[in-house]
């Protein structure tokens, strides 16, 4: 998007510039090119802070790492015979904490979320 800008701005800077009429349209095509791909971009923007980055999912990726984390308690809470945890839950727990420390947008904050099991998923953050 910041290319886009940058982009529009040289381009009404030429403008001003111009001197011939099919100089000036050129640069007229390219401004509305330029600006009609920073709306498309700042609309998709919009689109992905309210449909992706909402409390809901993000409540819906901590509720699903929950299940995980309950998956394993119970497994490991049978004996020895369940103490074998297949790869997936390790990979998939990791990934789901991943997601909601370092790809969730600012807009949702994530300090309020407190586990199940006594985490806060705060504290595992670095920002």
């Amino acid at each position: 998007m910041d290319e886009y800008k940058e982009a529009l701005a040289k381009a009404e800077d030429n403008l001003r510039s111009c001197k011939s009429d099919a100089e000036r349209s050129e640069v007229v095509k390219s401004i509305e090119i330029f600006t009609k791909k920073l709306d498309e971009q700042a609309r998709h923007l919009a689109w992905v802070q309210s449909a992706v980055f909402t409390l809901e999912r993000q409540q819906f990726v901590h509720n699903l790492m929950n299940t995980v984390l309950a998956t394993l308690k119970a497994a490991s809470a049978e004996g020895p015979l369940f103490s074998f945890v297949p790869e997936h839950y390790i990979s998939t727990l990791v990934n789901l904490n991943w997601l909601l420390l370092t790809q969730m947008h600012p807009t949702v904050p994530y300090s309020n979320i407190n586990g199940e099991y006594g985490y806060n998923i705060s504290a595992f953050s670095t920002r």
